[in-house]
Order: structure tokens, then C-alpha cells, then sequence
């Protein structure tokens, strides 16, 4: 018997038992997701998120923008306390509904689905959080929309998460034409934040935790390793963003899930518009399709 007839005698069971695995692990999570799901559709729930942005909005111009209490955790910049003003006269009840018009604006169908069916979606609409909007311009972003890419990097300066790093780093590297207003941004936003005094309680802020990497909320390994968990989610995280798996890289480099970064995932069902390799000779720089952005409502 040969080493490769040996190997094959091996590989063959695992060939057989796959898909069935496969098909098991997927009904779980969908299981999972049903229950999950309802209890949130049934039970409802104080949207904290959006009352923490009424609070910002609310604290604007204060020195106790910064100050955490209770339910209120507020680490985004201070401009974006600022923009808040102008979205929470919309109400709590319109936020949400913006949510749902932000899925339908999602540029593939089969993640439309996906997104409308999914926790994390509505564990987003019920807390009143702003990662679907994230997710559209993320994933419009990575279909190479110039539209897509302003607001998602304007995200990432504004209402910065780590998750968000791997996607944006990946523009930075495949788009070069967009770090000078990247960086152009930043600075305006962090010049504004040490004009208003408050540089130095949102870079506080940034490296404080809400008790997130122990919370019952927290769906990743982190809520069992600890922040150990980072002494492998950062390598696997370059490396994935490396490959183009952007989607992936986000939730890797995380401190902690909560239920709604799972939609970051959403991405790898979104064909690249940002070309995934450079090869020898001609760029696909040139040749990559440029999307324009069209999103059936208002825009996040």
C-alpha cells in the first residue's frame, strides 16, 4: 500500500461525513438564530443604544460628554454627539424603520435575505444601534462604490469600532487615492475634538470597557478566553485581511461580539468591487467595476 493510497483511505470518510457535518452545524445555528430571534421580535426591548446617542446629543458641549453612567457608554467622536442632534428628533420608531430601508439598499439579494432573516439585524433595530448602516456602507464600499467608501472611512474616523479596521485598512491599501482624505478627515475631527476639550476624554473613553468582554451579549471567544483571545484574533486577523476576507478579519480582531457586529460578516456575501490580488503586469486597479451606490431610502 502506498502512502497516497493511505491518505486517500483517510481523506474519504472525512469526504463522506462532510456535508452532512456541514448541513448539522448550519441547522444549529439556524436554530439558534430562530430562538434567538423571537426572543427578540416577542420580548422588545429598551433601544439603550439610541437613548445613549439622545444622551450625547443631549451632553454636547458639556464636559460630561465622557462621563459614563449607567447605560451610557459614549466613545464616538464628539462631531458625531453633534450629528446626533440633527437624527434624534426623527424618533427612536423612525431610527428603526431606517434600519429595514438600510437592509433592502444592501447591494446582493441573497444578503438582503440573509440580513432580514438574521439576530444580529434585529438585535440592531430593537437596541437602536447604527451597525446596519455600518454593514451598507461597508458592503457597498467593498463593491468599490466611491460613495460606499466616503461614508464607510467617515464611519470609521466617526463612530471608530476595531471591527471596522480590516475593510478600511484594505481601501487604504488597494485605493491609494483615498488616503489623503482619510487622513484629512481624521485630523479635522481630532483637531475639532482637542478644540472643544474633549481629546482627551474620548481617546479615555476609546480604552475604557463597558464590562463588553464579560457581558452575556458578548458571542465571541473572548467571552471565554478574556482579552487573550487578541493574541490570536490580531494575526488571524491580518492574515485574513490579506486574503481578502474582510468580513472575517472584522470579527477576529474584536475584543468582543456583540450580537449586532456579527453583521459585518454580511460582507463576504458581497462580490468585490476592490480587487482581492495585485498580479504581475497590468493592475486591476483600472479594470475594477465601479459601482455607484443606490440605496432604496435615506441614506445612513
Amino acid at each position: 500500500m502506498t502512502p497516497m493510497s493511505i491518505g486517500r483511505s483517510f481523506s474519504t470518510p472525512i469526504l463522506r461525513f462532510r456535508r452532512p457535518l456541514i448541513v448539522l452545524m448550519l441547522a444549529i445555528a439556524a436554530m439558534l438564530n430562530a430562538t434567538l430571534l423571537v426572543s427578540v421580535v416577542v420580548a422588545g426591548h429598551v433601544p439603550y443604544d439610541w437613548n445613549a446617542y439622545a444622551e450625547a446629543a443631549h451632553r454636547f458641549g458639556t464636559s460630561s460628554l465622557y462621563d459614563w453612567v449607567g447605560h451610557y457608554s459614549f466613545r464616538y467622536a464628539p462631531l458625531a454627539a453633534a450629528l446626533f442632534s440633527v437624527v434624534v428628533p426623527l424618533g427612536a420608531g423612525l431610527w428603526r424603520v431606517l434600519h429595514i430601508v438600510a437592509a433592502l439598499g444592501l447591494p446582493s439579494r441573497r444578503l438582503v435575505v440573509a440580513v432580514l432573516v438574521s439576530y444580529p439585524f434585529w438585535f440592531d433595530v430593537d437596541t437602536g444601534n447604527l451597525m446596519m448602516f455600518v454593514l451598507l456602507a461597508a458592503a457597498w464600499a467593498w463593491r468599490g462604490s466611491r460613495i460606499g467608501i466616503a461614508i464607510y472611512m467617515a464611519l470609521t474616523i466617526l463612530v471608530p469600532r476595531p471591527l471596522m479596521l480590516p475593510l478600511a485598512a484594505w481601501i487604504l491599501w488597494r485605493r491609494p487615492e483615498w488616503r489623503i482624505p482619510t487622513i484629512a478627515l481624521a485630523l479635522v475631527v481630532m483637531v475639532s475634538a482637542a478644540f472643544m476639550g474633549y481629546l482627551g476624554p474620548w481617546a479615555s473613553a476609546l480604552t475604557r470597557s463597558a464590562g463588553d468582554v464579560t457581558s452575556q451579549l458578548n458571542l465571541g471567544p473572548s467571552r471565554f478566553l478574556g482579552v487573550w483571545w487578541l493574541l490570536i484574533g490580531l494575526p488571524l486577523g491580518a492574515w485574513l485581511t490579506l486574503k481578502g476576507r474582510v468580513g472575517w478579519a472584522s470579527l477576529a480582531i474584536s475584543p468582543y461580539l456583540l450580537p449586532y457586529y456579527w453583521l459585518m460578516l454580511g460582507v463576504e456575501l458581497v462580490a468585490p468591487g476592490i480587487p482581492r490580488a495585485v498580479h504581475h503586469g497590468a493592475s486591476h486597479e483600472a479594470s475594477a467595476p465601479r459601482t455607484s451606490m443606490r440605496v432604496t431610502g435615506s441614506s445612513p
